[in-house]
């Protein structure tokens, strides 16, 4: 009788967890399509506002739309173009030709770069803290070859689980032990 439950445990877990699979790539497939870029912050320039390891979710927008005090990710030439992000403390017109001074919350020095008004920037819609550990974790080759492993396994399973379960209702036939009944003669219950 334990069988019973264990099964349907099991397969309750796997739905969920092929559930939650479905769920993040609709997520992240849903976000590509919405123009979100995720970055995970890999400095504590930006503390306490965004700590080391959160998910900072940015959206690409004209640098005319970026004002003072929001948080944007940029491509600092004094850094080998490495992706910053930092807010902005001061953004100046000099006709098509925008002036931005960033800086990291945490840091004492600002650093100034230009762009065209059109360029885009990718200015920040969100940030989850903790989840671009996850994220970061879940980007790397092993893990993506052993989640497919996994995934791949929960499927054979589940489909085995069903194939075994009608093989063997319509392989045999079900025996229903004779009881006598109260006239004497055996019936089927």
């Amino acid at each position: 009788m334990t069988a019973a439950p264990a099964g349907r445990t099991r397969r309750l877990a796997t739905t969920a967890l092929m559930l939650v699979m479905v769920a993040a790539a609709a997520a992240v497939t849903l976000g590509r399509v919405a123009g979100l870029q995720p970055l995970v912050e890999q400095s504590g320039s930006m503390l306490p506002t965004i700590r080391p390891g959160a998910l900072v979710v940015s959206r690409p927008v004209p640098a005319d739309a970026v004002r003072t005090g929001d948080i944007v990710s940029f491509r600092d030439t004094g850094r080998g173009g490495a992706l910053i992000t930092h807010r902005v403390v001061d953004v100046r017109r000099t006709g098509d030709l925008l002036t931005f001074e960033t800086r990291g919350d945490a840091n004492a020095g600002s650093e100034r770069w230009t762009a065209p008004a059109r360029a885009e920037i990718g200015r920040t819609v969100v940030v989850l803290p903790y989840l671009g550990m996850l994220v970061a974790g879940l980007a790397e080759p092993l893990v993506v070859a052993c989640l497919a492993a996994v995934a791949g396994l929960l499927v054979a399973a589940v489909l085995a689980g069903r194939r075994g379960r009608h093989g063997r209702r319509r392989g045999r036939a079900v025996s229903r032990p004779r009881v006598p009944s109260s006239s004497g003669t055996a019936s089927a219950r």
